[in-house]
């Protein structure tokens, strides 16, 4: 996954630990703040589908995410994430 957040100028990648309707868990790369609003992209998913979400906990370098994105956007992000999933499992 890729991430930004606010007050940063660039882009990171993150390691997903766990993603589910309601948020994510994943391991950071730059710095970030409990209740920092960030935006997230999963690069290998064809369509661009951008969540955004609000930084609840961090310990070390886990960072977990509430979604704040509309649920028809998660819907959305959720049937491609399963999508591209099945293809990669055909292969």
């Amino acid at each position: 996954m890729e991430y930004r957040h606010s007050g940063s100028e660039g882009t990171y990648s993150g390691e997903v630990i766990n993603l589910s309707a309601g948020g994510l868990c994943f391991l950071r790369q730059g710095l970030i703040d409990k209740g920092t609003t960030i935006k997230i992209r999963f690069p290998l998913i064809e369509k661009k589908i951008i969540l955004t979400g609000v930084v609840v906990r961090i310990d070390g370098r886990e960072t977990s995410v509430r979604f704040t994105t509309s649920e028809k956007e998660i819907e959305k992000f959720i049937s491609e994430f399963n999508r591209f999933y099945a293809l990669k499992k055909k292969e």
